[in-house]
């Protein structure tokens, strides 16, 4: 659904009876609720279940690059222009064509914090890389990949959590999915709720509806995953095995 920051404002106020929805609310009170609204939607982008879908994208490697001194750079204007995210969900490596076969995509392992520290040779070189280490600094990430890739003709895909964007001024206009404007409305009356007085039962409305629209909005983003299973439980079965649906390994 099509919304702009200043419609969802507008609705949060008069949620609140502060605007009556036959009169313009002023400058200042608009601006004041907007300011909110971006600093909720900052919040959201760092809770998984209010992030609607996890997006694939794709970029080139560059010889050299991903090593210590010189790592990609990821967020708006850097070598992997996208938005920049706490942390990566996924890194693949996209294999070279042959022929006209279809590429193929390799997943590579993510390095952790402590993972990364202790290689000895962090800019060892190699024509493929097979693990990767995100940094989530700001304001542009840092992804480090591991062997760095000395040779052209190879991809790398990257999976992150795909938020909901700021608005960037109160007139733009922005595609939400389903339920997530009634969520974003309620959610910032209940914030300017310490801004304004308002009657006790109308702020007991707003509360619940609050509650309930953005536990329906997470519901609907909540996905599916792959659960590991230690081989140390399934030593019959080398592969580590364990089919759900017969109890068999």
């Amino acid at each position: 659904m099509s919304t702009t920051g200043n419609i969802i404002c507008r609705g949060a106020l008069e949620l609140l009876g502060v605007v009556d929805p036959e009169d313009t609310p002023g400058a200042a009170m608009l601006a004041g609720a907007f300011r909110r609204l971006n600093l909720m939607l900052g919040q959201w982008s760092l809770q998984n279940l209010t992030i609607p879908v996890q997006a694939r994208e794709t970029f080139p490697v560059v010889s050299g690059k991903g090593s210590t001194t010189d790592p990609y750079t990821v967020g708006p204007g850097g070598d992997l222009a996208t938005t920049r995210t706490a942390a990566l969900e996924g890194v693949g490596l996209i294999l070279p064509q042959v022929g006209t076969a279809p590429r193929v995509e390799i997943v590579r392992a993510q390095l952790t914090d402590d993972m990364y520290q202790f290689l000895a040779i962090k800019d060892l070189r190699n024509a493929l890389f097979t693990s990767a280490f995100y940094d989530a600094t700001f304001p542009l990430g840092s992804l480090y990949l591991w062997p760095v890739p000395n040779a052209p003709g190879t991809d790398l895909a990257i999976y992150r959590l795909q938020q909901l964007a700021a608005f960037t001024s109160p007139t733009a206009a922005y595609d939400f999915p389903e339920g997530a404007d009634e969520a974003v409305e309620y959610n910032l009356a209940k914030r300017l709720l310490d801004v304004y007085t308002i009657d006790p039962q109308r702020k007991q409305n707003v509360l619940e509806m609050a509650k309930s629209s953005l536990a329906i909005y997470k519901r609907s983003n909540l996905q599916v995953f792959d659960v590991p299973c230690d081989p140390m439980f399934t030593p019959d079965n080398q592969r580590g095995g364990y089919d759900i649906n017969t109890g068999n390994q």
